[in-house]
C-alpha cells in the first residue's frame, strides 16, 4: 500500500495471489482519510520504533561509492525514520537538521 498516495502501489504483483490482491483491494476500497491516515501513522511510528530498537551490529546496509571514499552523510539520510530532535525556545518551534 502507498499510504502517501492512498493507494494500492503494487497491484501488478499481486496478480499471482488473488488473496493478498482481495485484501488490498478491499482494504483501499473502505478505506477513508481517517483510516489511511492512522495507517500512515500506525507506520510511521513502527518504522520510528524499530529504528531505536534494534541491534545496529546486525543491521545490512550498503552505502554509494561516495559514502566509502569518506563523504558526510546526514543522519536522516541512514535512518529516514529516526525521531526528529524538536525544541521551543522564545515561544518557537525548532527542529535540529545535520
Amino acid at each position: 500500500m502507498d499510504l502517501e498516495r492512498r493507494e494500492i502501489s503494487n497491484i501488478e504483483e499481486l496478480k499471482a495471489n488473488p488473496t493478498a490482491r482481495a485484501l488490498a483491494q478491499a482494504v483501499a476500497a473502505e478505506s477513508g482519510q481517517e483510516q489511511w491516515d492512522q495507517l500512515r501513522r500506525i507506520y510511521w511510528e513502527l518504522k520510528q520504533y524499530w529504528t531505536e530498537h534494534s541491534d545496529l551490529e546486525q543491521v545490512e546496509v550498503s552505502f554509494p561509492p561516495d559514502v566509502l571514499a569518506g563523504a558526510m552523510v546526514g543522519y536522516y539520510g541512514v535512518f529516514p525514520f529516526a525521531r526528529r530532535l524538536e525544541f521551543t525556545h522564545e515561544q518557537e518551534s525548532w527542529v535540529l537538521d545535520d
